[in-house]
């Protein structure tokens, strides 16, 4: 930033600082350098609203005019009226009663020492107490004595004013339009939300999402903004986090409150760092779009191992290779001359067996040998030529009944619905119990009797 000088048709005697006996005290040319220097140090983070070279049409910094009896850009500027009351910072207005608005014909708000004192002045019952070396109302006006000298006078800021951000008097960084905080550190921007970059070029624009970069980025975002900007590799904190400006702490975003329209088809479920989407079945969330879509089961691995895989709406099937056939609801395929091929065929289910081995009492659907024989109190007896039902324990059960390394599971309450006769069917992991109505009770079978 270019240094900023005192305009030339201002005479520097004309500014008053109390340095006491200075003049008097110098002794040569070197002792009077020195002095001024160390004065052009401390001048140079003192003097308020300096934006612009004395070469610059405008020399203060936009907002500010220069107030001619000490050169300084202390007057504010007000583009609204501020009527019976009077200018007191860019736009805002001092209005009678002590009220504070951008025009004193509007409504204001009640403030004190509004704007607050400049220089580290202390506000005591609404007036300004300015430290030595400054004055005004506001304490925004150097006082200077001695010297009938010109040198730059610039604003320093110990830490660098980010974002665009410009240093305007010590440690003060005006921030441009997005901006705030005390280096303009914090962006508070809005826009667009995008969830996929392609050759450049952002895609998958959230609909109806309008918010912060930190925002998008931080949930499902990977660009943000218009124009686009892609989101940073780094952020403050982690995925499914954003920092507080006020406390410094990343604290967790609730992606389901955030962001409308996340899992839309199915339910979004927030949890610490992250989201979910509980979708309905064959339908899985879909990354680009956050909704839940279609899922594409053959995809997965090992499906439809033997033959090739058909994705359906919300399903899929197999067609099965030569030598294989598709099992009962068609998502494997199964050698056709394995023994599970005979045991998935449907066939008749025999609940009880006569004195001479025939088969009995003949269930209303037809069942698989497995599905028959394998559960409680189930069948005794399958299939046009009465097989049997294996005992458990038998090699044959076991090689019907068992998967690898556990017994399969039968809903038997789904498959025999008057097995618990008086009574209301309760499928367990290992069979089913009875829940008999009033005036009935389990007999020697588990049957409820009367």
């Amino acid at each position: 930033m270019a240094a900023a000088r005192f305009p030339p048709s201002i005479p520097f005697s004309s500014i008053y600082v109390h340095v006491g006996t200075a003049r008097s005290s110098l002794s040569g040319k070197m002792s009077q350098m020195r002095t001024v220097l160390e004065l052009q140090r401390s001048l140079s983070a003192l003097i308020p609203n300096v934006c612009r070279s004395r070469y610059r049409s405008s020399y203060c910094c936009p907002g500010w005019s220069i107030k001619p009896a000490t050169g300084l850009c202390v007057i504010p500027i007000c583009s609204r009226p501020c009527s019976t009351g009077r200018c007191i910072k860019p736009n805002i207005c001092l209005c009678e009663g002590g009220g504070v608005a951008s025009s004193c014909t509007g409504n204001a708000e009640s403030g004190t020492c509004q704007p607050p004192c400049l220089n580290r002045g202390t506000c005591t019952d609404g007036r300004c107490v300015c430290r030595t070396g400054f004055q005004g109302e506001f304490c925004g006006e150097l006082v200077v004595k001695a010297f009938k000298l010109f040198f730059p006078l610039t604003a320093i800021c110990r830490e660098t004013c980010l974002n665009g951000g410009r240093c305007i008097g010590p440690d003060r960084c005006a921030c441009i339009y997005g901006y705030t905080g005390r280096k303009c550190e914090a962006d508070y921007r809005t826009g667009p939300c995008y969830t996929k970059v392609k050759n450049e070029f952002c895609q998958g624009q959230l609909e109806g999402v309008v918010c912060t970069k930190q925002l998008c980025c931080a949930t499902v975002g990977r660009a943000w903004g218009h124009p686009c900007e892609q989101c940073p590799t780094r952020l403050d904190c982690d995925e499914g986090f954003i920092k507080n400006i006020h406390s410094g702490q990343c604290v967790d975003i609730d992606e389901c409150e955030a962001i409308p329209g996340l899992c839309q088809g199915g339910k979004c479920v927030n949890s610490v760092g992250s989201f979910s989407c509980e979708c309905p079945e064959g339908q899985a969330r879909n990354i680009e779009t956050n909704e839940c879509r279609d899922k594409d089961e053959c995809l997965e691995e090992g499906v439809c191992q033997d033959g090739r895989c058909v994705n359906t709406d919300g399903a899929f099937y197999c067609v099965c290779n030569n030598g294989f056939i598709p099992t009962q609801d068609r998502k494997s395929c199964i050698d056709q001359h394995s023994d599970i091929v005979s045991d998935a065929r449907q066939g008749n289910c025999y609940t009880s067996l006569s004195r001479g081995g025939q088969c009995r009492n003949k269930l209303e659907i037809k069942l698989s040998k497995k599905d028959c024989c394998c559960g409680m109190n189930m069948g005794k007896g399958w299939g046009e030529n009465c097989d049997i039902c294996p005992t458990p324990g038998e090699d044959t059960y076991i090689r019907l009944c068992t998967g690898p390394g556990e017994l399969t599971l039968i809903n038997e309450c789904a498959l025999r619905a008057n097995i618990c006769g008086n009574g209301h069917c309760v499928d367990t992991p290992d069979g089913y119990r009875c829940e008999c109505h009033p005036g009935y009770r389990k007999g020697a079978s588990e049957v409820c009797e009367g």
